[in-house]
């Protein structure tokens, strides 16, 4: 009788048994799977969208420290700036107003044409988007100018000069120099615009030493910048208080532009499964979209006071 009681205990699982749990875990394995793949996907749009978002506030940021300085030129008015000294040739240079040493043109707004090209330095744009051009010195004093691979500008209050590093008489700016009691500060140059490639990004021209001159080089800035748009805020009676806004190509005089609106789409580097981009985004006097793809965009504003307008 305990001998059968025994063997009854022993007894293994039986078949239905076996098949039953198998079942139950390959349905808690199931379950598992299911939610960590909910959990990537819900990870991986949280993180572009992050990515997204502090993409389009660095490249704001940047473009618009730039434009902030738009026609600075430390105490001098940009027109009091002599750029009759032998500078030399810039290498692939912009042409017309966009070139580097035309200082009265100090903000220019333009667009690449069908082709990607634009000003006569640009040829990989994303057609027909924006493209921003800032002149103007860096924020900061210098004792002197030390470093001949750079170009500098000395000023006061009545007059400035614009030179090379190189230069082997540089203006003085001693009490009975060429500049009296005057400030070397250093020049610089840079053009925004949306580069083609496997996506768009934010990239600038600016002017760099180089093979024995100084020449227009190019730099990739921020991955994902789609479009770049700028419109123009006039007081043109000179009240301090905005009378219109005007497209770019649609202002006579640009000392009057009181704030530059600045316009820049983000997109997503990844395609998202499943979403689609219905949206018309609008840049001022440009609408984008819909576009119907499976990136997420974004788009940022800002308003910039030109508070180095000429005079």
């Amino acid at each position: 009788m305990m001998r059968r009681t025994s063997q009854a205990c022993s007894r293994g699982m039986t078949i239905v048994e076996l098949l039953v749990a198998m079942v139950i875990g390959l349905f808690l394995v199931g379950a598992t799977y299911s939610m960590f793949l909910a959990y990537k996907r819900s990870y991986t749009v949280t993180d572009q969208v992050s990515r997204m978002a502090e993409n389009g506030r660095f490249a704001l940021h940047l473009v618009s420290s730039d434009v902030r300085l738009a026609g600075f030129f430390g105490e001098a008015s940009v027109y009091n700036v002599d750029r009759g000294r032998n500078l030399g040739e810039v290498s692939n240079d912009c042409s017309g107003v966009a070139a580097a040493y035309d200082l009265d043109n100090y903000i220019v707004v333009a667009e690449a044409d069908d082709d990607g090209a634009a000003l006569g330095c640009i040829d990989d744009a994303v057609p027909d988007t924006g493209i921003l051009i800032v002149k103007s010195v860096l924020p900061q004093r210098l004792a002197a100018a030390a470093d001949e691979n750079r170009i500098y500008v000395a000023t006061n209050r009545l007059q400035g000069v614009l030179f090379s590093g190189d230069d082997a008489s540089p203006p003085s700016i001693s009490a009975t120099g060429d500049v009296p009691n005057g400030d070397y500060w250093e020049y610089r140059f840079v053009a925004y615009y949306i580069r083609a490639g496997a996506a768009p990004s934010l990239a600038r021209k600016v002017m760099q030493f180089g093979g024995g001159q100084q020449r227009i080089v190019t730099e990739d800035i921020v991955e994902g910048v789609e479009e770049l748009r700028a419109m123009a805020a006039v007081d043109g009676d000179g009240d301090g208080r905005v009378d219109r806004v005007l497209a770019p190509d649609a202002v006579d005089d640009w000392t009057d532009v009181a704030h530059l609106q600045l316009f820049l789409l983000v997109r997503s580097v990844e395609p998202e499964a499943g979403y689609e981009d219905d949206k018309t985004y609008s840049l001022g006097e440009v609408d984008f979209g819909p576009v119907g793809d499976n990136f997420k965009r974004t788009l940022l504003e800002g308003s910039v006071a030109l508070r180095n307008r000429a005079w």
